[in-house]
């Protein structure tokens, strides 16, 4: 903030003597400016649908003894699907009913979605996406991408092999 009122003030000053500020002097306070207006263009980064893709976790270690406390969380769904024996620990399994809130990262079909959270532990910088296939009951509409939704269903498939969400009710949130 002080740089560019550094240079507005210096070019009034200029501008109030006897000659004009030289195109030396009007360069020199531009490139003062010029960071920081060029930092203002830079879009804000977020943890969304593109995060996923550039920060896809695949077969991310699963804390194996780790107990579920509560409910089923989205990044524990990922943990089974890729590892059996996180899966047998924590009993999840084909069957167990699923309530949880993650975002549309991509649309694999007509009838399934891929929803993401992000698991961070310390910061941003070190956010890990974990992603979970979810398939709509008939009838259901699509959402788009980076969309919040509830799902509400029961797992499906093979526990570190095929793990996926067969929804009863997907809902936006």
């Amino acid at each position: 903030i002080t740089l560019p009122v550094v240079a507005l003030a210096y070019l009034w000053g200029a501008r109030g003597g006897s000659r004009a500020p030289s195109v030396r002097e009007v360069g020199a306070n531009g490139l003062l400016i010029a960071p920081i207006l060029l930092a203002l263009m830079v879009p804000a980064p977020s943890l969304g649908a593109l995060a996923v893709k550039n920060k896809r976790t695949k077969h991310a270690p699963a804390p194996i003894d780790a107990p579920i406390d509560g409910e089923v969380r989205l990044y524990e769904i990922a943990w089974a699907a890729d590892s059996a024996k996180y899966a047998k620990n924590t009993e999840l399994a084909a069957g167990t009913p699923v309530d949880f809130i993650g975002f549309v990262s991509r649309k694999l079909s007509a009838e399934q979605l891929e929803l993401s959270r992000f698991f961070v532990s310390c910061c941003a910088a070190d956010a890990a996406a974990y992603s979970v296939k979810v398939t709509l009951p008939p009838g259901a509409a699509g959402f788009p991408v980076d969309t919040w939704v509830r799902v509400t269903g029961t797992l499906t498939g093979r526990p570190g092999y095929s793990l996926s969400v067969s929804a009863s009710d997907v809902s936006k949130v």
